[in-house]
């Protein structure tokens, strides 16, 4: 038996599913199956990495319908947290929501009653884990091509407050946490060992 917020997403889930149905002339399980569905209630994919891992979601599919259900899932979360209802291991992606709106750090921090810093450090965390954020929003290449340069020939450290005094104070810890953000997602795309 689902959840009562699993019921609510499942079922904004199946009346996208037959508007898109409808619109394509075509049955609604060819969009998804109620099994698929099922199973995005369930685990609540919010980036392309882990709605392919749902069963009934490949490329073909993800290439015609993954961004829309993205979107449904993500605008479901928001609605949750604005009525109060928190979804276990979903605040990030109440800030991806937000970011993909276009809405800025301090408005995110003020909507959501965070600290800036820690809309950051989701930003970061969820450009490492390869969502779609614009690390050039927050942080010009030629800061990042020095931040960057240090971490590699110096290694990426512990703590930020290193790498903060390394770099002379220069630059402030959003940066710093969304350039190593960015320095390990590269170095693990080109599968270089990192250091600490």
């Amino acid at each position: 038996k689902r959840k009562q917020a699993e019921e609510i997403l499942f079922d904004a889930l199946r009346d996208l599913r037959f508007s898109l149905a409808k619109r394509g002339n075509i049955p609604p399980y060819h969009v998804f199956t109620d099994k698929t569905l099922d199973e995005m209630a369930r685990v609540i994919p919010t980036n392309e990495v882990a709605m392919k891992k749902i069963s009934g979601v490949g490329d073909k599919k993800y290439a015609s319908y993954g961004k829309l259900f993205i979107d449904e899932i993500t605008k479901f979360i928001q609605e949750q947290d604005k009525a109060g209802t928190k979804i276990q291991g979903t605040t990030q992606d109440v800030t991806y929501a937000y970011y993909r709106q276009g809405m800025p750090v301090s408005l995110i921090a003020k909507e959501r009653d965070l600290k800036p810093v820690t809309i950051y450090s989701h930003l970061a965390e969820m450009y490492e884990k390869g969502y779609d954020i614009n690390i050039r929003d927050f942080i010009d290449k030629s800061d990042l091509k020095k931040i960057c340069e240090s971490l590699e020939t110096k290694g990426v450290p512990t703590k930020l407050k290193t790498l903060h005094e390394r770099m002379n104070g220069v630059f402030d810890y959003d940066k710093l946490r969304l350039a190593v953000a960015h320095y390990k997602k590269e170095n693990r795309k080109q599968g270089i060992i990192e250091y600490s």
